[in-house]
């Protein structure tokens, strides 16, 4: 998709209001999307209202992130918005998230969640 066009198509999806819709014509143009934009949608997704729908459209971006680039501030937020998914939506995305986990705190972080991932689910079982 030539880029000008994107980016057109990007302003007009940026002034849908319903949560819902806007995420799901932002997944539609993820696959066109090159890496310099990504961060760019993620700041759009930012300003979803609704936690649930905000943590749908971050998953259809999780694959194309740079974890190099997202700060601590901006990481928390990203958690904050997959804890409002059911458990088994989450845990399915803890692998995709392993890089930004490694880079943020190193392999004694991924190390102690992978421990307190296992320490939840046994009191779920």
């Amino acid at each position: 998709m030539p880029q000008d066009l994107l980016a057109q198509a990007l302003a007009k999806v940026g002034k849908i209001k319903d949560d819902y819709e806007r995420g799901r014509m932002l997944e539609e143009l993820n696959p066109y999307l090159p890496q310099t934009m990504v961060m760019e949608q993620l700041e759009g997704i930012r300003s979803f209202k609704e936690p649930y729908q905000q943590s749908r459209a971050m998953a259809n971006l999780v694959n194309r992130f740079n974890f190099n680039e997202i700060q601590f501030p901006l990481w928390k937020e990203f958690l904050r918005a997959f804890s409002c998914q059911e458990r088994s939506f989450f845990l399915g995305y803890i692998p995709k998230l392993a890089p930004g986990i490694l880079i943020l705190g190193g392999e004694k972080s991924f190390v102690n969640c992978a421990q307190a991932i296992q320490d939840v689910c046994s009191q779920w079982a």
